[in-house]
């Protein structure tokens, strides 16, 4: 069951890529091993800025009314 998990993960996270961030099946299969840990890495560092810059936004306009 392990290895399926992390093959389904590997596979999802792939189509995330695809889908969402405008790699091509061909640009991830072309990445150095290392390579796509840090492109995840990079994302995922970036949606945690976004979601804590929203959550600030948020706050501030809802203190402004």
């Amino acid at each position: 069951m392990m290895r399926y998990d992390r093959l389904a993960n590997h596979l999802s996270t792939n189509a995330k890529l695809i889908q969402n961030y405008n790699y091509s099946k061909a640009d991830i299969e072309s990445f150095i091993p290392w390579e796509r840990f840090v492109v995840i890495d990079l994302i995922s560092q970036k949606q945690k800025n976004d979601a804590a810059m929203m959550r600030d936004h948020q706050a501030t306009a809802a203190r402004q009314k």
